[in-house]
């Protein structure tokens, strides 16, 4: 019979595993585990990134997954090497070179000029919106796009995820909201002093099920570790953890805390 597509997948995972000399086997059948971490302040945090990176290896010897899933367009620069990098809040999902592997959800390019319409609305003259779309991603200064009337937006197709930058919180609270009312089919996530804006039906519990989906793994052997409130979807789908530096709420609504990334993964291959 011929190989599933999940199984083809699998198959090449061990044969990179094999490559790089992280496969380890034993008499015992392992259930293979999936485990989605956030980026920034999540697996590279200042003290304890080098750790995180020597769990991680031991992760993916152990024959299980890992993959990083962030709100930025591409994966970051010089990670270790790792099976996938879930970019866009979870819709764009590429390898570590930043090759693109999969699309799991896109918008409309007429969708991306009202919203960046509405990001206008927010930012003042010296703001600038980001936007990844399918032909290019780019910074837009404020005066940039009001000067075109939206004539370059228009040439860069579906759109993948919006992001504008304040400098604070309470207002970048408001600003979410107030979008999120104005503008529909679009999905507006509070990242710190950052708004993320994928298309609607994407975050990042969406990207993990789809990237596990097609890896053949389970909902039950999924874990995934956060520490802001654009995180929540995935930490509530799964078997989620809050870094113990993360938001306080957060930490309230998941209830599971871990001291860092390699502290989860080191309490999981006991299991």
């Amino acid at each position: 019979m011929p190989l599933r597509q999940q199984d083809l997948a699998l198959a090449r995972l061990c044969e990179t595993r094999l490559s790089e000399g992280r496969l380890c086997f034993s008499k015992t059948f392992i259930m293979i585990k999936l485990l989605a971490s956030d980026f920034d302040n999540t697996f590279r945090t200042r003290d304890t990134y080098e750790k995180n990176i020597e769990a991680l290896q031991r992760w993916r010897a152990a024959g299980n997954i890992f993959c990083i899933v962030t709100g930025r367009f591409e994966p970051p620069e010089n990670l270790p090497p790792m099976d996938a990098v879930l970019c866009c809040s979870g819709g764009r999902v590429c390898d570590i070179q930043g090759n693109v592997l999969n699309i799991a959800v896109s918008g409309e390019n007429s969708k991306l000029i009202e919203l960046a319409r509405e990001c206008m609305r927010h930012s003042d003259e010296d703001g600038e919106i980001k936007v990844c779309a399918e032909n290019e991603i780019e910074y837009f200064d404020y005066k940039d796009v009001a000067g075109n009337d939206f004539e370059r937006l228009k040439s860069m197709g579906r759109f993948y995820q919006v992001s504008i930058y304040f400098d604070d919180y309470a207002y970048t609270e408001k600003v979410c909201q107030e979008i999120s009312a104005a503008v529909e089919g679009v999905n507006v996530l509070q990242n710190g002093t950052c708004v993320d804006i994928p298309p609607a039906g994407m975050n990042k519990a969406i990207g993990v099920k789809a990237y596990a989906e097609s890896l053949g793994i389970s909902e039950e052997n999924i874990y995934t570790v956060g520490d802001a409130m654009n995180d929540i979807d995935m930490l509530k789908a799964f078997k989620g953890y809050v870094v113990e530096h993360g938001n306080e709420e957060l930490k309230n609504i998941i209830g599971n805390t871990t001291k860092s990334v390699a502290d989860l993964i080191d309490s999981l291959l006991l299991d």
